[in-house]
């Protein structure tokens, strides 16, 4: 009976941490983005984009945490309020990085 449980208990756990996670994304980093002209808009150098079914667009960082891009992902309480790793604009105060490319990257994934 032990095994049982503990095999049922592993599956359960390994389902919910792949849920939502973005470790199925596609790599991003400031590197790339820049090489290809585009704007990394965040303060961390790298991690995934992913999208969720309903066009849900996420960015997972290198420690696994997931982090909403667009509103549709933004009302899910799984996911991370991307305001703490959203890079200031260094031009306008009080603005932040534009982050549409980072977007448009996840929902390609849709």
């Amino acid at each position: 009976m032990k095994r049982i449980s503990t095999a049922a208990v592993a599956v359960a756990v390994s389902l919910l941490a792949a849920c939502g996670t973005g470790e199925d994304g596609t790599p991003v980093s400031r590197e790339a983005f820049e090489d290809q002209g585009m704007t990394w808009p965040l303060t961390l150098d790298e991690g995934s984009v992913s999208c969720e079914p309903g066009n849900r667009a996420l960015f997972t960082d290198p420690q696994g945490a997931t982090y909403a891009l667009n509103g549709l992902a933004n009302g899910d309480s799984r996911w991370l309020d991307i305001e703490p790793i959203w890079a200031p604009d260094p031009e306008v105060d009080g603005l932040k990085v534009g982050i549409g490319d980072l977007i448009e990257e996840a929902l390609k994934l849709c």
